[in-house]
C-alpha cells in the first residue's frame, strides 16, 4: 500500500479514463474529524464547500456511505444532490433514489425497544452513550474513563447473551459496540448495489474505520480505494491522516473538472 500522493499519477489516469465517477465517502473520521461524542462531530467548512462543488460537476455523483442515520447525514451535509447511504447501507436516500433494507424494517420496533430497555443501565456507566439510529444502536464508550472499562464490557457481553438467537449482530468499531439486524448487507453490498442502479460508473471511495474495508474489498477492482491512516487495509492507497482529506477533495476536483 501506498500513499495516494505517491500514487496520483495512477488515480489521475484512472479518472481521466472515466465518462461517470462516483464518489463514495464515509462521515465520521473521514469528512469529520473524529469526535468525543456523535453530537460534538462536525463537517468542515472547508469539506463542505468542496463537496458542493464536486456535485455540481455532471461527471461527477457523491455518495456519503455512514453508520449514522440518513436524517442525520442530510442535516450535517445539507445537499440535496448527494445520495446518502445510513446504518452502513441499510437505508438510503438521494435524488430519483429511496432504499430501505426490509428485514432492518422489519425489526425498527424491536430496536426502539431495545434502546428504551438499555438507556437506564448504560448510563449508570460514566462517559458511555447509547445512540439510536432507528434501523441499529451504538453503544459508545469513548469518554469512559479507564477503571469503568470493565463494567462496560461485561454490560455488553451481558447484552450480546440477552440478543442471542434472535436476528441481530454485534459489530465493534471505533470506541462502539453496535447492534445491528443479522442480514447479508453491508458498506459493501450497498455501493455495489447503487454501482448498478448507476450502469457502473468508476469508483473512488475513501473512508477510515473497519465497516469500510467492505467497500474496499468489493470495489478495489473496480476503481480506487482509499483509506484514512496508514494501516492494514483491502484499500491500495491511504492518506495519512483525515488532516488530509480536504486535499485530498480539492485534487479530486480540479482532476475532474479537467
Amino acid at each position: 500500500m501506498i500513499s495516494v500522493w505517491k500514487g496520483w499519477s495512477r488515480v489521475k489516469g484512472s479518472l481521466s479514463a472515466s465518462r461517470r465517477v462516483l464518489l463514495i465517502l464515509d462521515f465520521d473520521g473521514t469528512l469529520s474529524p473524529l469526535a468525543e461524542t456523535p453530537d460534538a462531530a462536525v463537517l468542515p467548512l472547508v469539506i463542505r464547500q468542496t463537496l458542493r462543488r464536486l456535485t455540481a460537476l455532471p461527471s461527477v455523483t457523491v455518495a456519503i456511505m455512514s453508520g449514522r442515520p440518513v436524517t442525520y447525514l442530510r442535516r450535517m451535509v445539507g445537499d440535496r444532490r448527494v445520495i446518502y447511504g445510513g446504518n452502513h447501507g441499510l437505508e438510503m436516500r438521494g435524488p430519483r433514489l429511496s432504499f430501505i433494507h426490509s428485514e432492518a424494517r422489519r425489526l425498527r420496533t424491536t430496536v426502539r425497544a431495545y434502546a428504551s430497555a438499555w438507556r437506564s443501565t448504560l448510563n449508570l456507566i460514566p462517559g458511555a452513550l447509547l445512540e439510536n439510529k432507528g434501523l441499529s444502536l451504538g453503544l459508545h464508550h469513548r469518554r469512559v474513563p479507564a477503571r469503568h472499562l470493565p463494567a462496560f464490557h461485561r454490560l455488553i457481553d451481558r447484552l450480546k447473551r440477552q440478543t442471542a438467537g434472535r436476528p441481530f449482530r454485534w459489530r465493534t468499531g471505533k470506541k462502539v459496540w453496535e447492534l445491528l439486524p443479522d442480514v447479508a448487507w453491508n458498506k459493501g453490498k450497498a455501493a455495489l448495489w447503487l454501482m448498478k442502479k448507476m450502469k457502473d460508473p468508476r469508483p473512488v471511495v475513501v473512508g477510515d474505520d473497519v465497516t469500510d474495508e467492505d467497500m474496499f474489498r468489493a470495489l478495489r477492482r473496480r476503481g480506487t480505494c482509499i483509506v484514512v491512516g496508514r494501516k492494514r487495509s483491502a484499500a491500495g492507497l491511504y492518506l495519512a491522516g483525515q488532516g488530509e482529506v480536504p486535499r485530498l477533495l480539492r485534487s479530486l476536483e480540479k482532476e475532474l473538472s479537467a
